[in-house]
Protein backbone atom coordinates (compact mmCIF):
# COMPACT_ATOMS: atom_id res chain seq x y z
CA UNK A 1 0.00 0.00 0.00
CA UNK A 2 2.96 2.39 0.90
CA UNK A 3 4.60 1.25 -2.51
CA UNK A 4 1.23 2.42 -4.07
CA UNK A 5 1.18 5.64 -2.87
CA UNK A 6 4.94 6.56 -3.50
CA UNK A 7 4.05 5.46 -7.19
CA UNK A 8 1.18 7.78 -7.18
CA UNK A 9 2.89 10.69 -5.45
CA UNK A 10 5.77 10.39 -8.29
CA UNK A 11 3.20 10.23 -11.01
CA UNK A 12 1.68 13.65 -9.86
CA UNK A 13 5.09 15.21 -9.55
CA UNK A 14 6.02 13.96 -13.46
CA UNK A 15 2.69 15.33 -14.33
CA UNK A 16 2.99 18.29 -12.80
CA UNK A 17 6.83 18.60 -14.37
CA UNK A 18 5.57 17.68 -17.70
CA UNK A 19 2.60 20.86 -17.19
CA UNK A 20 5.24 23.00 -16.00
CA UNK A 21 7.49 22.49 -19.25
CA UNK A 22 4.31 22.75 -21.60
CA UNK A 23 3.55 26.55 -19.92
CA UNK A 24 6.65 27.43 -20.13
CA UNK A 25 6.92 26.50 -24.01
CA UNK A 26 3.61 28.15 -24.58
CA UNK A 27 4.95 31.54 -22.70
CA UNK A 28 7.92 31.52 -24.97
CA UNK A 29 5.98 31.05 -28.14
CA UNK A 30 8.50 31.45 -31.39
CA UNK A 31 11.33 32.74 -29.18
CA UNK A 32 12.24 30.27 -28.27
CA UNK A 33 15.36 28.40 -29.49
CA UNK A 34 14.47 25.18 -30.24
CA UNK A 35 16.46 22.18 -29.23
CA UNK A 36 19.14 20.47 -31.23
CA UNK A 37 21.01 17.74 -30.68
CA UNK A 38 24.52 18.21 -31.19
CA UNK A 39 26.37 14.91 -32.40
CA UNK A 40 30.27 16.99 -32.45
CA UNK A 41 31.34 20.04 -30.99
CA UNK A 42 32.41 21.36 -34.57
CA UNK A 43 28.54 21.19 -35.51
CA UNK A 44 27.26 23.61 -32.28
CA UNK A 45 30.12 25.49 -33.22
CA UNK A 46 28.91 26.00 -36.69
CA UNK A 47 25.17 26.70 -35.38
CA UNK A 48 26.83 29.58 -33.02
CA UNK A 49 28.18 31.24 -35.95
CA UNK A 50 25.47 31.00 -38.07
CA UNK A 51 23.21 32.10 -35.51
CA UNK A 52 25.29 35.50 -34.68
CA UNK A 53 25.85 36.28 -38.64
CA UNK A 54 21.65 36.09 -38.46
CA UNK A 55 21.69 38.02 -35.80
CA UNK A 56 23.82 40.96 -37.22
CA UNK A 57 22.11 41.16 -40.61
CA UNK A 58 17.97 40.98 -39.19
CA UNK A 59 16.18 43.64 -39.14
CA UNK A 60 14.08 42.13 -36.32
CA UNK A 61 15.51 42.48 -32.88
CA UNK A 62 16.17 39.90 -31.33
CA UNK A 63 16.69 40.15 -27.53
CA UNK A 64 18.71 37.86 -25.84
CA UNK A 65 16.23 35.93 -23.37
CA UNK A 66 18.40 35.26 -19.98
CA UNK A 67 15.64 34.88 -17.54
CA UNK A 68 13.15 32.62 -19.16
CA UNK A 69 15.24 29.69 -20.52
CA UNK A 70 18.56 29.81 -18.21
CA UNK A 71 20.43 32.41 -20.60
CA UNK A 72 19.43 30.72 -23.75
CA UNK A 73 19.94 33.15 -27.27
CA UNK A 74 16.81 33.82 -29.70
CA UNK A 75 17.72 32.55 -33.23
CA UNK A 76 15.22 33.02 -36.61
CA UNK A 77 16.38 31.40 -39.39
CA UNK A 78 15.31 33.29 -42.48
CA UNK A 79 12.55 31.64 -44.32
CA UNK A 80 12.59 33.97 -47.07
CA UNK A 81 15.13 32.66 -50.15
CA UNK A 82 16.40 35.30 -51.97
CA UNK A 83 16.41 35.21 -55.61
CA UNK A 84 19.68 36.31 -56.97
CA UNK A 85 18.57 35.30 -60.71
CA UNK A 86 19.26 38.62 -62.82
CA UNK A 87 16.49 39.29 -65.71
CA UNK A 88 18.43 39.89 -68.74
CA UNK A 89 16.30 41.47 -71.80
CA UNK A 90 16.79 41.00 -74.64
CA UNK A 91 17.63 43.82 -76.75
CA UNK A 92 15.59 44.73 -79.63
CA UNK A 93 16.97 43.44 -82.61
CA UNK A 94 18.86 46.53 -84.11
CA UNK A 95 18.19 47.31 -88.03
CA UNK A 96 21.17 46.69 -90.17
CA UNK A 97 22.66 49.70 -91.99
CA UNK A 98 22.22 49.96 -95.80
CA UNK A 99 26.05 50.39 -97.07
CA UNK A 100 24.73 49.91 -100.29
CA UNK A 101 25.39 53.47 -102.13
CA UNK A 102 22.98 54.16 -104.88
CA UNK A 103 24.66 54.99 -108.18
CA UNK A 104 22.92 57.67 -110.06
CA UNK A 105 23.16 57.06 -113.64
CA UNK A 106 25.36 59.83 -115.07
CA UNK A 107 23.11 62.62 -116.38
CA UNK A 108 22.35 62.09 -120.22
CA UNK A 109 24.72 64.78 -122.20
CA UNK A 110 22.87 66.62 -125.17
CA UNK A 111 24.55 64.63 -128.63
CA UNK A 112 27.01 66.40 -130.72
CA UNK A 113 26.33 66.94 -134.38
CA UNK A 114 28.53 63.76 -135.71
CA UNK A 115 31.60 64.75 -137.48
CA UNK A 116 31.21 62.85 -140.56
CA UNK A 117 27.17 64.34 -140.94
CA UNK A 118 28.15 64.80 -144.53
CA UNK A 119 28.32 61.11 -144.91
CA UNK A 120 24.43 61.73 -144.74
CA UNK A 121 24.93 62.82 -148.33
CA UNK A 122 25.01 60.21 -150.92
CA UNK A 123 26.46 62.50 -153.30
CA UNK A 124 29.39 63.60 -150.87
CA UNK A 125 32.73 60.76 -150.37
CA UNK A 126 35.37 61.16 -148.25
CA UNK A 127 38.06 61.37 -150.62
CA UNK A 128 36.40 63.97 -152.92
CA UNK A 129 38.37 67.38 -152.45
CA UNK A 130 35.35 69.41 -151.74
CA UNK A 131 34.54 66.84 -148.66
CA UNK A 132 36.03 68.70 -145.76
CA UNK A 133 34.61 72.39 -147.21
CA UNK A 134 30.80 70.82 -147.11
CA UNK A 135 31.13 69.20 -143.84
CA UNK A 136 32.52 72.63 -142.70
CA UNK A 137 29.57 74.60 -144.35
CA UNK A 138 26.69 71.74 -143.63
CA UNK A 139 28.05 71.43 -139.86
CA UNK A 140 27.75 75.19 -139.24
CA UNK A 141 24.68 75.31 -140.77
CA UNK A 142 25.81 77.87 -143.26
CA UNK A 143 24.59 75.51 -146.37
CA UNK A 144 21.95 73.04 -146.51
CA UNK A 145 21.38 70.01 -148.70
CA UNK A 146 19.30 70.12 -151.84
CA UNK A 147 17.39 66.99 -150.40
CA UNK A 148 17.76 64.91 -147.14
CA UNK A 149 20.04 62.38 -148.85
CA UNK A 150 22.01 64.90 -151.91
CA UNK A 151 24.19 67.77 -151.37
CA UNK A 152 24.58 68.56 -155.37
CA UNK A 153 27.72 69.43 -155.45
CA UNK A 154 28.39 69.63 -158.97
CA UNK A 155 24.97 71.97 -159.44
CA UNK A 156 25.84 75.90 -160.15
CA UNK A 157 24.82 78.05 -157.05
CA UNK A 158 22.33 80.31 -158.04
CA UNK A 159 21.54 84.01 -156.20
CA UNK A 160 18.77 83.29 -154.11
CA UNK A 161 21.19 80.62 -152.90
CA UNK A 162 24.32 82.94 -152.39
CA UNK A 163 22.60 86.05 -150.39
CA UNK A 164 20.51 83.44 -148.47
CA UNK A 165 24.10 81.81 -147.29
CA UNK A 166 25.07 85.79 -146.89
CA UNK A 167 22.24 86.02 -144.43
CA UNK A 168 23.18 82.88 -142.58
CA UNK A 169 26.55 83.51 -141.91
CA UNK A 170 25.34 87.45 -140.45
CA UNK A 171 22.46 85.66 -137.86
CA UNK A 172 20.31 89.20 -138.53
CA UNK A 173 16.54 87.20 -137.42
CA UNK A 174 14.98 90.54 -138.40
CA UNK A 175 11.59 90.68 -140.89
CA UNK A 176 12.63 92.86 -144.15
CA UNK A 177 9.25 93.07 -145.89
CA UNK A 178 9.86 95.90 -148.26
CA UNK A 179 8.60 95.10 -152.04
CA UNK A 180 11.70 95.71 -153.48
CA UNK A 181 11.97 92.99 -156.88
CA UNK A 182 9.20 92.26 -158.59
CA UNK A 183 10.26 88.81 -159.65
CA UNK A 184 11.20 87.89 -155.88
CA UNK A 185 8.00 85.70 -154.56
CA UNK A 186 6.64 86.60 -151.32
CA UNK A 187 6.93 84.31 -148.95
CA UNK A 188 9.40 82.10 -150.38
CA UNK A 189 12.31 80.64 -148.67
CA UNK A 190 14.69 83.61 -150.23
CA UNK A 191 12.58 86.32 -149.64
CA UNK A 192 13.44 88.15 -146.36
CA UNK A 193 17.49 87.12 -147.47
CA UNK A 194 16.88 89.14 -150.36
CA UNK A 195 15.30 91.79 -148.78
CA UNK A 196 18.02 92.13 -145.81
CA UNK A 197 20.56 92.10 -148.60
CA UNK A 198 19.22 95.03 -150.56
CA UNK A 199 18.96 96.94 -147.22
CA UNK A 200 22.18 96.65 -146.07
CA UNK A 201 24.00 97.33 -149.75
CA UNK A 202 24.95 93.77 -149.96
CA UNK A 203 23.31 93.42 -153.25
CA UNK A 204 21.86 95.77 -155.74
CA UNK A 205 19.12 93.44 -158.54
CA UNK A 206 20.10 93.36 -162.26
CA UNK A 207 18.24 96.00 -162.69
CA UNK A 208 15.56 98.26 -160.95
CA UNK A 209 13.13 96.13 -159.75
CA UNK A 210 14.75 92.47 -160.82
CA UNK A 211 16.76 90.36 -158.90
CA UNK A 212 16.73 87.17 -160.71
CA UNK A 213 17.04 85.02 -158.23
CA UNK A 214 16.75 81.73 -159.83
CA UNK A 215 19.84 82.73 -162.13
CA UNK A 216 23.10 80.74 -161.73
CA UNK A 217 25.56 83.17 -160.11
CA UNK A 218 28.66 83.87 -161.40
CA UNK A 219 31.76 84.02 -160.19
CA UNK A 220 32.41 87.61 -160.25
CA UNK A 221 29.12 88.28 -158.83
CA UNK A 222 29.60 85.89 -155.76
CA UNK A 223 33.06 88.28 -155.25
CA UNK A 224 30.71 91.23 -154.99
CA UNK A 225 28.18 89.80 -152.56
CA UNK A 226 31.33 88.83 -150.49
CA UNK A 227 33.50 92.22 -151.05
CA UNK A 228 29.78 93.85 -150.18
CA UNK A 229 29.51 92.31 -147.10
CA UNK A 230 32.54 92.39 -145.84
CA UNK A 231 32.71 96.19 -145.74
CA UNK A 232 28.77 96.11 -144.05
CA UNK A 233 30.50 94.60 -141.09
CA UNK A 234 33.55 97.16 -141.13
CA UNK A 235 36.37 94.60 -142.06
CA UNK A 236 39.19 97.24 -144.00
CA UNK A 237 39.46 95.50 -147.91
CA UNK A 238 42.92 95.74 -149.71
CA UNK A 239 43.28 94.96 -153.39
CA UNK A 240 45.46 93.04 -155.57
CA UNK A 241 46.84 93.40 -159.08
CA UNK A 242 44.86 91.06 -161.12
CA UNK A 243 46.99 92.13 -164.83
CA UNK A 244 48.66 88.60 -164.88
CA UNK A 245 45.84 87.11 -165.09
CA UNK A 246 45.20 86.49 -169.21
CA UNK A 247 41.60 87.11 -169.31
CA UNK A 248 41.72 90.28 -166.80
CA UNK A 249 39.95 92.29 -169.25
CA UNK A 250 36.69 90.31 -169.11
CA UNK A 251 35.88 91.05 -165.53
CA UNK A 252 33.10 93.78 -165.15
CA UNK A 253 33.71 97.13 -164.46
CA UNK A 254 31.60 97.30 -161.53
CA UNK A 255 33.51 93.89 -160.21
CA UNK A 256 37.21 94.88 -160.72
CA UNK A 257 37.63 95.80 -156.77
CA UNK A 258 35.84 92.79 -155.32
CA UNK A 259 37.49 90.42 -157.64
CA UNK A 260 40.69 91.93 -156.96
CA UNK A 261 39.81 91.87 -153.44
CA UNK A 262 38.91 88.29 -153.57
CA UNK A 263 42.68 87.39 -154.87
CA UNK A 264 44.84 89.44 -152.59
CA UNK A 265 42.46 87.87 -149.59
CA UNK A 266 42.96 83.94 -151.80
CA UNK A 267 38.96 83.27 -151.66
CA UNK A 268 38.97 82.93 -154.89
CA UNK A 269 41.79 81.25 -157.05
CA UNK A 270 42.53 81.29 -160.45
CA UNK A 271 40.85 77.83 -162.51
CA UNK A 272 44.26 76.77 -164.46
CA UNK A 273 45.65 78.58 -167.43
CA UNK A 274 46.59 81.55 -165.61
CA UNK A 275 42.54 82.63 -165.97
CA UNK A 276 39.69 84.27 -163.34
CA UNK A 277 36.91 82.96 -165.29
CA UNK A 278 34.92 85.34 -163.91
CA UNK A 279 31.76 84.96 -165.94
CA UNK A 280 31.52 81.17 -165.37
CA UNK A 281 28.98 79.93 -162.45
CA UNK A 282 30.41 78.40 -159.62
CA UNK A 283 28.96 75.37 -158.25
CA UNK A 284 27.88 74.46 -154.87
CA UNK A 285 31.16 72.86 -153.81
CA UNK A 286 32.88 75.68 -155.28
CA UNK A 287 31.21 77.72 -153.05
CA UNK A 288 31.55 75.90 -149.88
CA UNK A 289 35.20 76.11 -150.70
CA UNK A 290 35.27 79.86 -150.87
CA UNK A 291 33.01 80.04 -148.23
CA UNK A 292 34.85 78.24 -145.74
CA UNK A 293 37.84 79.95 -146.34
CA UNK A 294 36.02 83.48 -146.26
CA UNK A 295 34.28 82.75 -142.52
CA UNK A 296 37.90 81.55 -141.24
CA UNK A 297 39.28 84.84 -142.17
CA UNK A 298 36.66 87.16 -141.26
CA UNK A 299 33.77 85.69 -139.65
CA UNK A 300 33.63 84.18 -136.01
CA UNK A 301 31.31 81.26 -136.43
CA UNK A 302 29.48 80.49 -133.51
CA UNK A 303 28.61 77.27 -132.23
CA UNK A 304 25.51 75.50 -133.79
Amino acid sequence: MKRIKILITAIILIMCLVFSNIYAAAALGENETPFLPFDTEDQKDEVAEDNQADDSTSNSTNSSSSGNNGGGSSYIPSTKPTDKTETKHESEPQEPADKTEIKQDPEPQEPTQPENSVKTFSDVKQDDWFYSDVMFVFDNKIMKGTSESEFSPETTLNRAMMITILHRIDGDNSMYEKDIFNDVEKNSWYENAVNWGYENKIVTGTSENTFAPMDNITREQLCVMLYNYTQHIGVKTELADISSYSDNNTVSDWAKDAVSWAVQEKIVTGKGNNTLAPQDGATRAEAAAVIRRYTEKFVEIEEK
